[in-house]
């Protein structure tokens, strides 16, 4: 097709959705596009091309950016991308096939957008952490499936960004294990900004770079927000936030998950099991009565349990190691794994 103008030809691509298709700045399209072509130079110039294009009709002013929406014979592409680049005072990121990362990522503007879902799982009837950059879901992208919110953001919330550089996990398996393949994320803040460079199975072929106040209200409103929640689920919140870990980890005991019945589904009996692990020898679970229960309540009821000297529990045990014998801290009322126990 033989195109009038530059903005005929923006206009077709618009029409035909054959734009670079991602939500954020003019600026910021331009950006991706010519780190896809970076990244694939075989796919041609019209991927940069195009890009120029839309971002004038969309009223990014630009001497250089006009030159590469309408290329001048004899001109390398290298060229007008190197000029676009400069005019808009843009940093282009280089990746590399295991980790996406910037040299020096201070220098990388603050051009995108993050916000962050909690929707069901399609594994284990569980829930996963959606994670959108420039309204992309890159969690899918990544390994398959976004992370539990309580491996986010409960009972810390691992994605708040520091001036101290931290890996933490994004996404983990469609078949729901971290191990079997995973997206993980640096996390570090820079002055009004805060990067992230992914690594393992990585979703984005570039590292991003969010506005620090926007970022801390998309992080901060995820780990507060919990419209999400089943009963279960919050009781389970409730009991990783209020139970004294100090107090655990003084009997060599960690809280390790926390499951029960959803309270309305007709049982006649409703429970919620509590397991620690006992260093690596053993696991140890204790068994509450739900009925009657709101989750608050039964919150309280397991941290006053859990508080006590564990001699004084009513526990289930059972052994992760090659020993036989009950733990050391077992009381009269521990029984072994099938024996029921139940605390309260």
């Amino acid at each position: 097709m033989v195109w009038r103008n530059v903005r005929h030809r923006a206009r077709y691509l618009d029409d035909q959705r054959l734009a670079v298709a991602s939500v954020g700045s003019a600026s910021q399209r331009v950006h991706e596009a010519i780190a896809a072509w970076e990244a694939d130079p075989a796919a041609g110039p019209e991927v940069v091309v195009d890009a120029a294009c839309i971002a004038i009709i969309e009223g990014l002013e630009s001497p250089a950016l006009q030159r590469l929406a309408s290329p001048p014979a004899g001109v390398a592409l290298r060229t007008l991308v190197d000029d676009v680049l400069a005019d808009l005072q843009v940093a282009l990121p280089a990746p590399t096939p295991k980790t996406v990362s910037v040299s020096g990522s201070a220098t990388r503007p603050a051009l995108d957008s993050l916000r962050f879902d909690v929707v069901p799982a399609d594994v284990g009837g569980g829930f996963q952490v959606q994670v959108f950059v420039n309204g992309m879901e890159i969690t899918s992208r990544g390994a398959g499936l976004g992370l539990d919110p309580y491996d986010l953001v409960i009972p810390e919330n691992r994605l708040v960004a520091t001036s101290e550089r931290r890996t933490v996990p994004l996404a983990r398996c469609k078949c729901g294990v971290y191990g079997c393949r995973a997206t993980d994320v640096t996390i570090v803040r820079d002055l009004a900004s805060v990067h992230w460079d992914f690594s393992e199975v990585i979703p984005l072929d570039r590292g991003v770079t969010f506005p620090a106040d926007q970022y801390d209200a998309q992080v901060g409103a995820l780990g507060s927000a919990f419209g999400w929640e089943t009963a279960e689920r919050k009781l389970g919140r409730l009991v990783w936030e209020t139970v004294d870990h100090e107090r655990l980890a003084d009997n060599g005991l960690r809280l390790r998950w926390v499951a029960g019945d959803q309270p309305g589904d007709g049982r006649d009996s409703l429970s919620v099991r509590i397991a620690l692990d006992l260093g690596r020898d053993y696991q140890v679970m204790l068994t509450f009565d739900w009925r009657g229960r709101s989750p608050v309540e039964l919150a309280r009821l397991v941290r006053r349990t859990l508080a006590r000297p564990p001699q004084g529990w009513r526990a289930t045990w059972q052994v992760l190691g090659p020993l036989s014998a009950p733990p050391h801290i077992a009381g009269p009322a521990w029984r072994p794994a099938g024996e029921a126990a139940v605390a309260a």
